[in-house]
């Protein structure tokens, strides 16, 4: 699910079921600025919410540019 607040700022919500954690559930924001991006998420938070029942867990920070 996503929402896209305006041209610049779009936000989303993912959810997933396999693999090592079964359950999977994440959230990313994106800023764009002309040529430059910027991508702030975490694709997996259960892990860090619910550790006695979930293990997994990742977050990333990222910037690119196009020219």
């Amino acid at each position: 699910y996503g929402y896209k607040f305006n041209e610049k700022v779009t936000t989303e919500i993912t959810g997933g079921y396999g693999g090592y954690g079964q359950f999977h559930v994440g959230a990313n924001a994106r800023i764009n600025c002309d040529d430059l991006q910027f991508h702030i998420g975490v694709s997996d938070f259960l892990g860090l919410v619910v550790p006695s029942s979930f293990s997994n867990q990742g977050a990333y920070l990222m910037a690119s540019y196009s020219f």
